[in-house]
């Protein structure tokens, strides 16, 4: 029996924060500013697929491991919309994507050892990736993050596995359009229909009261 005093392996603390993460919303703000309601979105991972790919993305420890786990994400995508993902738009977009993890996910750079990392998990999920995490631990604040970024990588490979045949850069385009904001001009693609609502995740006040995790609507 392992001695309760004893540190948690990198394992044990992912699974125990998977365990312990139990949101409810008081209130939750769904609108964006421009009156386009976010929920309306259809999502392509579920909840449960989103929190264990996020605990995923936050083990990564190397280069090669990042973008081999976000291409992964890609053929799992392609998986939940029944339709294979192309080796190369695969590959493609894996390669975009663990460009944009290393910016948009300043911890990420941390965990592969890249010198230089400024900003916050906080700072950086408002920039790039449109979230407003004020009130949330610094561990919890990555998790939200990585969460969002899974929901990026799989809307960026469900616009390639659509129904119009486009690049892996202009589906990336598309998909932070939707989730990551900060991303769109770093870039290279069209933008997305006119009719394809904004769907980043809504934002708000996040506080922890004991396990569970209250957004008060802003």
């Amino acid at each position: 029996m392992r001695d309760e005093k004893s540190p948690l392996s990198k394992d044990e603390a992912m699974d125990r924060r998977l365990l312990d993460y139990t949101p409810e919303a008081e209130t939750y703000e769904t609108v964006s500013a421009t009156g386009v309601d976010r929920a309306s979105g259809t999502a392509v991972f579920n909840e449960a697929d989103e929190m264990e790919l996020a605990a995923g993305l936050l083990g990564v420890t190397n280069h090669a491991e990042l973008e081999r786990f976000l291409g992964d994400v890609i053929s799992q995508a392609g998986r939940a919309i029944g339709k294979a993902m192309p080796p190369s738009a695969r590959d493609g977009l894996a390669g975009i994507l663990t460009t944009a993890a290393k910016q948009a996910l300043p911890f990420i750079d941390h965990a592969l050892h890249v010198p230089g990392r400024t900003a916050s998990a906080r700072v950086a999920a408002a920039k790039y990736l449109g979230l407003e995490l004020e009130g949330l631990s610094p561990e919890d604040q990555e998790f939200e993050a990585a969460r969002q970024f899974i929901r990026f990588a799989a809307d960026a490979a469900n616009n390639v596995a659509g129904p119009v045949s486009v690049s892996p850069q202009a589906a990336a385009a598309q998909a932070a359009h939707r989730y990551a904001p900060g991303l769109r001009s770093g870039l290279a693609g069209t933008a997305p229909p006119t009719d394809q609502p904004s769907a980043i995740a809504p934002s708000g006040r996040w506080v922890r009261r004991g396990s569970n995790i209250i957004v008060v609507g802003s």
